[in-house]
């Protein structure tokens, strides 16, 4: 096989790896063919709007692909929405029922009625990122405020500040855990505050426990901002899906990294 793919790069054809992501077609073969394009299983994208766990999978294919120096093509788009969820994953190019059924010969009509449907798409997907960078500015602020909320029980003077924070948890439906760490060396101080039934595999952080080695940590301590939103994930301490903001916090006698966990 390797020898099949350096003959024919060397006359000038280009390799495609199809199915990928499913039976041989898979990781290893990546470094073995090093192909030009990298055409992702319909399995993968069926429902993907619907599917975070696909979703993630094929962020990754098109982040190593590109690297690569890989073209990224999604099999079998049948539905808007699948579209719109690989458009936010970089894919390059789409192939499916959504646009037409194969056919022998595509006439101008066809043609005029399929362009039509990319730019429909586009100038949805131009909205859905506006909408996405008002909801995460929107989000920013709000937790700015949280964090504002929980700074003002920090005071040392106020032994029942833990009591005061959980209140401020169950007022926010959104708002599941809360969590303080020492500027310095990034460890945590005192336990984590959540809301949140108990998984198996799941557990929150506590007292003393390390955070020095995450984005959120260092992120808010270095930047000029102070504070830093994550990109969603999945909580290791209630397997929720959750974003984490934190926020460099300071004052006469200490200084703190709040973290706020707000599931989505």
């Amino acid at each position: 096989m390797i020898k099949f793919v350096k003959k024919y790069k060397e006359l000038g054809f280009i390799i495609a790896i199809d199915d990928f992501g499913t039976g041989y077609s898979s990781f290893d073969r990546l470094s073995l063919i090093k192909p030009d394009i990298v055409k992702v299983d319909r399995s993968i994208i069926y429902d993907i709007d619907k599917n975070f766990i696909h979703s993630e999978i094929l962020k990754a294919i098109s982040n190593m692909c590109h690297k690569i120096g890989a073209i990224v093509l999604a099999e079998g788009v049948e539905s808007k929405e699948e579209i719109l969820n690989c458009l936010k994953k970089d894919i390059d190019i789409y192939q499916g029922f959504y646009f037409s059924k194969a056919k022998d010969d595509i006439n101008n009509n066809k043609q005029k009625e399929i362009l039509s449907f990319v730019n429909n798409i586009g100038n949805e997907y131009k909205e859905i990122v506006k909408k996405h960078m008002h909801k995460k500015q929107s989000l920013l602020e709000n937790s700015k405020k949280l964090s504002k909320q929980v700074l003002s029980v920090l005071k040392p003077d106020n032994i029942e500040y833990k009591n005061e924070i959980e209140k401020l948890i169950l007022n926010n439906k959104k708002l599941e855990a809360i969590y303080i760490i020492d500027y310095t060396t990034g460890l945590q101080i005192g336990k984590t505050i959540i809301q949140a039934e108990e998984k198996v595999l799941f557990n929150p952080t506590n007292h003393g426990d390390d955070h020095s080695l995450k984005e959120y940590y260092f992120i808010s301590k270095e930047s000029l901002r102070g504070d830093y939103l994550s990109c969603k994930y999945i909580s290791k301490a209630s397997g929720n899906m959750c974003r984490t903001y934190s926020s460099k916090i300071k004052d006469e006698n200490n200084n703190y990294i709040v973290c706020i966990d707000i599931t989505i």
